[in-house]
């Protein structure tokens, strides 16, 4: 069985979440650490840890993690 239909949901993000729990914590910080200096197409590139997604991991990355770090999305 088939349904389709939309579905209107209002949530909310912060960007530095890097793996996905919805929580901007150390756990983020060490994948972008794992991945500085990296490029899209290189190799270690982590495109969640591109968080402003210029296709380098580095110093602008981190920055953005800084300013939202210990924020936690919508549960």
């Amino acid at each position: 069985r088939t349904l389709s239909g939309s579905v209107n949901m209002n949530f909310s993000l912060f960007n530095g979440d890097v793996n996905g729990d919805n929580m901007v914590t150390n756990t983020d910080m060490l994948q972008i650490r794992q991945a500085w200096g990296t490029f899209s197409g290189g190799t270690g590139f982590n495109t969640n840890a591109d968080l402003n997604g210029d296709g380098v991991i580095g110093n602008s990355d981190f920055l953005i993690f800084r300013q939202n770090y210990g924020r936690n999305g919508d549960n």
